[in-house]
């Protein structure tokens, strides 16, 4: 309450409810506490949306993981990527791939920009389509819909390609975005704890 005042009263002593605004007056004053109090909010949620993101889908991925008779479920709590490596009875191969691929192509990227970007691209590429099959299988190994990943990865891939076609579509990005974990959350949801109509 006492900046508010503060604020107030420097704004009166500066001219600024007579129509003048001075930068060194009290608005300034808010707006910079305003900024670095928004700045340090919104990375409190992201943070605490991460945590929450993390328990939930390492439990999700427990439940998942306890439905396909694995061994461990709880290994979902290292890596919700590992339940899906296990369930789907991939091959091991794609995991280094990946990873090494990923960590090469950011290297390249310092070195040559446009050589690193193309690598990165393809990786990410690759890296996209294991994932989806790795889903794919899990999803039919618990009895539900493969399919059921391509909703969310159409919608992530609008969402990367809308800025593409017009910079001032760049707020759907984020939209779609988060459009897109809330119905991946809702289908891993039904995954882990529904139960298939005739079961």
């Amino acid at each position: 309450m006492s900046v508010f005042l503060e604020i107030a009263a420097n704004g009166l002593d500066s001219g600024v409810l007579a129509g003048g605004l001075n930068p060194t007056s009290g608005l300034s004053l808010l707006g910079s506490q305003g900024l670095s109090g928004m700045v340090l909010g919104t990375f409190m949620i992201f943070i605490f949306a991460i945590i929450g993101a993390y328990i939930y889908f390492s439990i999700a991925f427990s439940s998942i993981g306890r439905k396909a008779n694995l061994q461990n479920p709880s290994v979902a709590w290292l890596s919700p990527m590992v339940t899906l490596f296990e369930v789907s009875k991939s091959h091991w191969w794609p995991m280094p791939v990946m990873i090494i691929g990923i960590m090469l192509s950011y290297i390249v990227l310092l070195l040559s920009p446009i050589i690193g970007v193309i690598f990165l691209f393809a990786f990410y590429v690759f890296a996209g389509i294991v994932v989806l099959y790795w889903h794919w299988k899990t999803f039919e190994a618990i009895s539900r819909p493969g399919w059921w990943i391509i909703i969310p990865v159409v919608l992530l891939v609008l969402a990367m390609v809308l800025p593409l076609i017009d910079i001032s579509l760049s707020i759907f990005t984020v939209i779609f975005s988060i459009i897109t974990g809330i119905i991946y959350a809702i289908l891993v949801g039904i995954a882990a704890w529904g139960n298939p109509e005739g079961k």
